[in-house]
């Protein structure tokens, strides 16, 4: 009687220690602890009817009506499977309109993550849809994963909900894109938008950082780390390579670290702390400080490991020879730039109104492009020209000192004749500076705007220019250009 007890419990889940507890309460076994575990493995063996363990948990699931399906390597082991209640999905074919995902870990003695696919019925009540074990937590293992989720719906008739939820333990953002069935995604892999604003921010922050570009930086970062490693250095300065260089540490990019990454810098820059590391302690008895939830998204020594080789460009194709193109600082950021400029016109139209000022960048590293302006919340940094409307830059061009123009490398507008009752006829010269007020208004969609500046832009020259162009403009001036104005 003991034997087929301790079997019935252990099919059911019990705790070993709870059998033992259970049979002597019940009974006047004198069975001990190694009995009951060697009990449990029989039982176990016997489950499995001679077979493997993942081939006895197949037919387990066959056999109880389970929806399955596994994945397979190149050596027929198994590296993923997924599985649903067929009440789950009588569920789900109901209530088809949440879906939250959430990983857990250390499951089972193989450590594969445990995927949770979880949904939400009328009563605002959780039911399990699917689980599915992972061998590791990469783009590739969620985007099986979400294939088959896939799969579930179509077999359900249901459609697969707009916005996607991801839980507490930090699963990445692609899930919401990793995968075609998802809607909303161009076959490039970036976000499709037209004009409207979207309703959740990460999408909104995915037409700015859309997974297309992300994946082509991950290109670009892993090759780059290849070459130092290929050439036995750290960087670019030939820094030799030893035996306790970080950069033996890569173990590759993957898209959910990426964003991980891009997620955790921007979090640094609106949560400031003495130095960086100083967000990953924490507090302890008699030392209070903030707990900064990014600790547990990424530790600090591979956050300044990607931090110290990400690149956002290709660092093959950066061309230091072409006077006449952008220093090498620029055309790195260049690409994403012009994505972010372009992104920015379809999701706001201007207004009439528009103010023409320069910006600065903060930077403090080594760079011949930085400036030094006085007086400025950040005099130290790289200098942009913009045009902006209600605190939204619309477009913006680098300044770059080395240029021969010392505003920006555009061709000067052309002067245009102007002719005023009693004088000669003249013409209207603008600075290299005042330049770029009209280049930046060329850029904006051609449409009547009126141009406010402050006196590094104003003067008589550049407002005629906007009046020939259909435009006002509005401007302080410098006492020393009261003569001029006059």
């Amino acid at each position: 009687m003991d034997r087929t007890t301790i079997s019935s419990l252990t099919n059911a889940g019990i705790a070993p220690k709870d059998i033992r507890t259970y049979i002597r309460q019940n009974s006047n076994t004198i069975a001990t602890q190694q009995d009951i575990y060697n009990r449990i493995a029989d039982s176990k063996r016997e489950l499995c009817e001679g077979q493997s363990t993942i081939h006895a948990f197949a037919n387990q699931l066959d056999k109880e009506g389970f929806w399955n399906r596994m994945q397979l390597d190149s050596y027929d082991r198994v590296t993923a499977v997924l599985f649903a209640h067929p009440e789950s999905l009588a569920y789900l074919k109901a209530y088809p309109d949440l879906l939250f995902l959430d990983c857990t870990y250390k499951t089972n003695k193989y450590g594969m993550p445990l995927l949770d696919i979880i949904g939400a019925d009328a009563c605002q009540r959780s039911f399990c849809i699917a689980f599915a074990f992972l061998s590791s937590e990469n783009e590739e293992d969620y985007t099986w994963a979400l294939g088959r989720l896939r799969s579930i719906y179509e077999l359900c008739g249901a459609t697969i909900p707009y916005f996607a939820g991801v839980g507490k333990s930090g699963n990445p953002p692609y899930l919401q894109d990793s995968d075609s069935q998802l809607r909303n995604i161009n076959n490039s892999g970036s976000k499709v938008f037209t004009g409207s604003l979207p309703e959740e921010p990460l999408e909104l922050f995915q037409i700015f950082v859309p997974l297309s570009l992300v994946q082509s930086w991950i290109e670009y970062t892993n090759d780059w780390v290849s070459y130092p490693m290929k050439n036995a250095v750290i960087d670019s300065w030939n820094s030799p390579i030893s035996e306790h260089s970080r950069i033996l540490q890569w173990d590759g990019l993957s898209t959910a670290t990426a964003y991980a990454w891009i997620g955790i810098t921007i979090y640094l820059g609106i949560h400031r702390e003495i130095s960086i590391k100083d967000h990953w302690k924490s507090p302890r008895l008699g030392y209070q400080r903030p707990l900064h939830p990014i600790t547990k998204f990424m530790p600090l020594r591979k956050f300044e490991l990607i931090t110290r080789y990400f690149r956002t460009f290709d660092y093959t194709k950066l061309d230091v020879h072409d006077e006449g193109d952008l220093p090498k600082t620029f055309q790195a950021a260049e690409p994403w730039s012009d994505h972010i400029q372009k992104a920015s016109a379809e999701l706001f139209i201007p207004g009439t109104n528009l103010t023409i000022d320069e910006c600065m960048v903060p930077f403090k590293g080594r760079s011949k492009e930085t400036t030094v302006v006085k007086n400025k919340p950040t005099p130290v940094g790289f200098k942009v020209w913009v045009v902006a409307q209600q605190g939204f830059f619309l477009r913006w061009l680098w300044h770059v000192k080395a240029s021969p123009y010392k505003a920006v490398i555009v061709e000067l507008p052309t002067p245009k004749p102007h002719s005023k009752k009693g004088k000669l006829q003249t013409t209207v010269a603008l600075s290299n500076t005042q330049s770029v007020v009209i280049h930046l208004c060329n850029l904006l969609p051609k449409l009547t705007y009126h141009v406010f500046t402050d006196n590094l832009f104003s003067s008589p020259n550049l407002f005629r220019a906007l009046q020939e162009a259909g435009c006002g403009a509005t401007g302080t001036a410098r006492p020393t250009a009261a003569s001029r104005l006059s």
